[in-house]
């Protein structure tokens, strides 16, 4: 008479390998679908602020009919202002951003360029800023002077505001 005799893998039965293997199989395909898969690094959102301003007579009592509007756009991450400033009946010996508001004078904080020999109408360009400046400009503690051979402490200002 035969006997039946069956392999034990530690007190596993081994009568059916395929059902064991299918088993094995399932197992480490459930483990590998587990892994955590890496996510890319967040990108930082840019901060930008966008920024105008009215330039006229009213805070320097000039009685001036001079005006100008200025637009600009500040990046934090690159401390930099791009502005557009446009202005009219006036001819700037110098145009300048103080710390202070349009009714004091204040601290120098940057001088806007000239295109050439003088000033013109549109004056686009960027500006740095330092942390002070950067600080000033968050507060609304900044503003525009255009200073005239007509008046050298300042024809026209106007305080810069964040558009909120």
């Amino acid at each position: 008479m035969l006997m039946k005799t069956s392999i034990r893998l530690k007190g596993i039965p081994f009568k059916k390998p395929i059902l064991m293997l299918s088993a094995i199989f399932c197992m480490l395909a459930l483990f590998s679908a587990c892994k955590k898969k890496t996510q890319p690094p967040v990108q930082k959102k840019e901060i930008e602020y966008n920024i105008t301003s009215v330039v006229n007579a009213t805070n320097t009592k000039t009685g001036s009919t001079a005006t100008g509007t200025l637009t600009a756009t500040y990046k934090k991450s690159t401390k930099k202002l791009a502005y557009n400033l446009r202005f009219n009946d006036i001819e700037p010996g110098s145009i300048n951003l103080h710390l202070g508001t349009a009714t004091e004078l204040g601290t120098l904080i940057a001088n806007i360029k000239k295109d050439g020999a003088k000033y013109s109408s549109p004056s686009i360009g960027t500006l740095d800023l330092n942390e002070d400046g950067e600080k000033a400009l968050l507060e609304d503690k900044v503003y525009l002077n255009i200073v005239s051979t007509k008046f050298p402490a300042g024809e026209i200002r106007g305080q810069l505001l964040l558009k909120k």
